[in-house]
């Protein structure tokens, strides 16, 4: 249908006609246009919507999750502010809930539309929470249901304060690009909404202007009466929608706990949001519009003012921290600023948060202080790995001492400063503690420093196993000095030892021999004095050995040899030894009871030292013309020895003190009885080192009683050898041809020895662990075994390691050859066929008889009042040969063949021990005796047959072991 035809269609009708077709048409093309605007307006609408749901949804899922990592962040502090249990059970249980609900929020907010720069700093925030959580907030966790507050803090600082930072920058990069997305969406929507708005204004004037044909004026009104209407209620609608969005905002803001200013470039203040009016140095009314500079202190002010410029050249400044003076105290905050995007030639506007760190900063300084305590110790603090041994941490006195820093000693392990340590010594040191047998090992080394010098240390190292992982504390002292004071005490005691024991053994060696007749008889005056002195002198050497005793005690170095003795002798011994002392105060001894039989596991000649010392004491407190008496009491499986007195006792105010070094009822200077007060303490050290006790009970002047009680041993086998050995000598013959065995036994009862036979090395072991022997002939070439291979395990054994061996065999000179070198003790070597007076002549060697033959020894001492001493003692039994030097007693060695040479250890030229190899070389090898001032530990000296010490040894025990060792009866 053409234009035309519907212009004459048009012009046939009606006026009226034509209006209504017009209104028609009009009403047609405004319903058009209408549905247009209705669409456009309600997609903008929805667009809105959308801005609501994908941008202010996620900015507060944002700002929640910030808030529950710090709920979580503040509660660990809390915990190690306040650690009792219950805060700790409940902060463990809110930071996991905390866990969870971060997790939930967080997906929901993945499940938003995000640009792809939100899904970047999204996927960074992923990473860096997830090292918070499982690097931070889970050990922490662990550390705290541990209740070790020690990991914790290092945790907190090590892990949680550096990780929560990079969580904190990517929560609050997301809630700004959230505000800057939000904000470009929605003037994106409204400029849409007005291009579509002013579109449908100038569609719908185009279509007035098709109906201005019939009523300009009526349609001109009621389209702008209509249109001015649904502008109203646009923008009704769009300010209500508008308003809520900005309470969102706002109610988001006041969830955050951190101060939100909005500041200018100058500092001056726009606005506020936070409901922390607390933390305000003034109501916000009347700090808004002020600088900082008139509303915070100066220093305060330029710290704010550093970081606007800070903010204002790279776009954001973050760290800067700076101290305020509120109401309720000293608080610390702590600035984060960040730039707002302007319009061009706007003025710079920032967003600054500001958050109160003073809990955090209390928690710093408690670390600190902590560090420096460690740091002050006088000791070296070492915490290294338990399975690398690397150091993670080392106080500053180990760094100093060392000549380490820190950062060369995280990257070193223990090994590395103990020169000669390997990881298998280590473990093996270490292996109590790692089995949980032992809290703490203690052992000394040698640490080396950066310049490879040498200190020696003393280690007290524990292993932390509940840490996570494992650490061993090692507390290290320096005892460099405490080694050269132990130096210096033991040049001291070396020299009380020598200067004191030698001229005080002279002396009382002297006055004995003098007192006893030697001289001839004394005039009673002199005899009087004589005595006087030789009582004196015996106090005197009693002091000096009290003081050695004790420092050996102390020391860990007194001798103890235990081994099982019958109670009986020794007590029967200890009463004789002990009469003569208790006749000085007109005391006598008592044995109430005697029960033969009872085995106890003792060194003989310490026991006889404590019950010297108890019953010396019971005579000088005891009342003259009394007794002391002792008594024998068996309780199951212990044996007790009490000893018993009936004088002054042992006041109730001096009990507790009684075994204490320097102890005395009487410690004034005019006190009567004598004595150091050392006995008793080192009585008690004896008694307990054998594995016995003592113990006391007392009611004064009525009756006291020491005791000592010891564990029953086993009986010795077979004792019935022993009681003949008394009257004679056994000797063992190892010989497998009975004939030669037989003429062997015949000359030996000849000379008046007892004899055993054993016909191979199995049988000759067995007769030797059963019996005890004086000496023993042995042939080389045995059926079961090489005789010089059964030499060497006799000199294995403790109990014939000194048996005299007389090699009896066709092998003889070349069994010698073969033992040259080894000092076995072998008295002679005796080839067959048997020369009768040589065998004879070589077992008598062997067991001390000499039918006739003046012994003739050599005494080997540098002080000659010692010598004369000795001379007066054995010289009508024996020669006694003088050399004061090592050099002369080579010389004489090499003269002479001597019986018995008496040893000091300490010479001018040298130590007398160089000497043991010359006579334990010497075929036979000759008897040793060392008498010296120092003492020494058996395992010092091999092969010696006695070792006494001067001014511990009586001239009577002095005299029964020469008459010993050189076979006088």
């Amino acid at each position: 249908m053409s234009l035309t035809h519907v212009k004459n269609m048009i012009g046939n009708l009606t006026i009226q006609s034509r209006l209504i077709f017009y209104f028609c048409l009009m009403g047609a093309i405004l319903l058009g246009i209408g549905s247009v605007v209705l669409f456009e307006m309600n997609s903008a609408k929805d667009s809105l919507k959308t801005i609501y749901d994908d941008r202010l949804l996620a900015l507060d899922q944002i700002m929640s999750i910030e808030s529950l990592i710090l709920q979580n962040r503040i509660a660990i502090t809390a915990s190690l502010v306040t650690p009792t249990p219950d805060i700790i059970n409940l902060n463990i249980a809110k930071v996991e809930k905390n866990i969870v609900e971060i997790e939930k929020i967080w997906k929901a907010y993945m499940a938003t539309y995000l640009t792809p720069e939100e899904k970047i700093l999204a996927a960074k925030f992923v990473d860096d929470r997830n090292k918070l959580v499982t690097q931070g907030l889970s050990p922490a966790v662990a550390a705290l249901r541990a209740n070790d507050f020690k990991k914790t803090n290092r945790i907190v600082v090590e892990y949680i304060r550096p990780l929560y930072q990079p969580v904190g920058n990517d929560i609050k990069a997301l809630g700004k690009l959230q505000l800057t997305v939000a904000k470009q969406e929605y003037d994106e929507i409204r400029s849409h909404y007005e291009t579509i708005r002013n579109i449908s204004i100038a569609t719908a004037i185009i279509g007035l202007g098709l109906v201005l044909w019939v009523g300009f004026l009526l349609v001109r009104a009621i389209i702008r009466i209509a249109g001015d209407a649904r502008e109203i209620i646009d923008r009704k609608n769009y300010e209500r929608e508008i308003l809520a969005t900005r309470n969102q905002l706002q109610a988001t803001l006041d969830a955050i706990p951190d101060l939100l200013f909005e500041i200018g470039l100058d500092g001056r203040l726009h606005s506020y949001h936070s409901p922390r009016v607390d933390l305000l140095v003034a109501p916000p009314e009347e700090i808004l519009g002020r600088t900082a500079f008139e509303v915070l202190p100066a220093d305060a002010a330029e710290i704010v003012m550093s970081a606007l410029l800070e903010a204002n050249d790279k776009g954001r400044s973050q760290g800067k921290q700076f101290e305020l003076v509120l109401p309720q105290g000293k608080l610390w905050f702590e600035l984060s600023v960040s730039r707002m995007p302007t319009e061009l030639g706007q003025e710079p506007r920032f967003i600054c948060l500001s958050r109160d760190i003073t809990e955090r900063k209390e928690s710093e300084h408690e670390l600190t202080r902590l560090g420096r305590v460690l740091d002050q110790s006088s000791n070296e603090i070492y915490v290294f790995d338990a399975q690398t041994l690397h150091f993670t941490m080392v106080n500053a006195g180990a760094q100093r001492n060392l000549g380490y820093s820190m950062d060369e000693l995280k990257g070193m392990t223990v090994l590395d400063i103990k020169p000669n340590l390997t990881r298998g010594l280590f473990e093996q040191r270490i292996s109590p503690l790692r089995l949980g047998k032992q809290d703490v090992v203690i052992y000394e080394a040698k640490n080396q420093r950066k310049d490879k010098s040498l200190y020696p240390i003393e280690i007290h190292l524990h292993l932390s196993a509940k840490e996570s992982p494992p650490v061993f504390v090692a507390i290290i002292q320096d005892i460099t000095e405490r080694q050269k004071i132990e130096c210096m005490k033991n040049e001291f005691i070396s020299t009380v030892s020598h200067e004191l024991r030698t001229p005080l053994t002279s002396i009382r060696g002297s006055l004995g021999l003098v007192a006893g007749g030697v001289a001839g008889e004394l005039p009673p005056q002199a005899k009087m004095l004589v005595d006087i002195a030789h009582k004196n002198s015996e106090r005197l050497i009693l002091l000096v050995n009290d003081i050695l005793d004790m420092e050996k005690i102390e020391a860990g170095k007194m001798d103890i040899q235990c081994k099982p003795v019958e109670l009986m002798p020794l007590l029967h011994h200890a009463l004789e030894a002990n009469c003569a002392y208790g006749g000085q105060f007109n005391v006598s001894y008592e044995l109430e009871n005697d029960l033969p039989g009872i085995m106890v596991n003792v060194d003989a000649n310490r026991l006889m030292q404590v019950l010297a010392n108890l019953l010396s004491n019971a005579a000088k407190f005891t009342f003259a013309g009394d007794k002391v008496t002792v008594a024998v009491i068996v309780s199951g499986k212990r044996v007790r020895v009490a000893v018993k007195d009936h004088g002054s006792g042992i006041s109730e105010q001096f009990r507790s003190q009684i075994f204490q070094k320097f102890a005395q009822g009487d410690s004034s200077d005019t006190r009567n009885k004598g004595g150091t007060g050392l006995g008793l303490a080192i009585t008690r050290a004896i008694v307990e080192k054998m594995g016995g006790n003592i113990g006391f009970s007392s009611e004064p002047n009525v009756l006291t009683t020491f005791f000592i009680e010891f564990p029953i041993g086993e009986e010795i086998a077979d004792s019935s050898f022993d009681k003949t050995e008394e009257k004679t000598k056994r000797i063992l013959i190892c010989e497998d041809d009975r004939l030669i065995a037989a003429l062997l036994h015949f000359m030996l009862e000849q000379d008046g020895f007892v004899a055993d036979i054993a016909y191979d090395t199995a049988q000759a072991k067995h007769m030797l662990d059963q019996s005890n022997y004086a000496a023993m002939t042995l042939d080389l070439a045995l059926p079961d075994q090489d005789g010089i291979t059964f030499i060497r395990q006799l000199r294995m054994e403790e109990k014939t390691a000194r048996l005299p061996i007389v090699v009896v065999s066709a092998r003889a000179i070349e069994g010698s050859l073969e033992l040259n070198s080894e000092a076995y003790s072998v008295i002679d070597w005796i080839a067959k066929p048997i020369d009768k007076e040589q065998m004879v002549l070589a077992i008598r060697r062997a067991v001390g008889r000499f039918s006739g033959i003046r012994p003739r020894i050599l005494h080997v001492e540098d002080d000659h009042d010692i010598f004369k001493v000795m001379h007066g003692l054995v010289g009508d039994m024996a020669d006694l040969d003088h050399a004061g030097m090592l050099a002369d007693a080579r010389h004489l060695l090499d003269q002479c063949r001597y019986d018995l040479v008496i040893l000091d250890l300490t010479l001018p030229d040298g130590s007398g021990q160089e000497l043991l190899s010359i006579l334990n070389g010497a075929t036979p090898p000759i008897p040793v005796m060392v008498f010296s001032a120092r003492e020494i530990e058996r395992e010092e000296i091999q092969n010696v047959a006695s070792v006494m010490v001067k001014s511990r040894t009586s001239d009577a025990q002095l005299l029964a072991t020469l008459k010993r060792l050189i076979g006088v009866e």
